[in-house]
């Protein structure tokens, strides 16, 4: 077995610490390309809405 049997818990609470910063690094990934995603759209449906009424405050657009 070699001499791993008793620092069995070390490298079970490494393992599970680099999985833990994976996981953090995967969320904040994905919350920065969804952010970008958000803003993307409201940059571009201001802009439709600035071409389309002259206003990106124009929101009723029926009444």
């Amino acid at each position: 077995m070699g001499r791993w049997p008793e620092s069995r818990t070390d490298l079970d609470l490494h393992r599970q610490a680099s999985w833990y910063t994976n996981r953090a690094t995967e969320i904040r990934h994905t919350t920065k390309i969804l952010t970008m995603k958000f803003y993307f759209a409201i940059a571009e449906y201001s802009t439709f809405t600035r071409m389309a009424f002259g206003s990106p405050l124009f929101f009723e657009v029926g009444t």
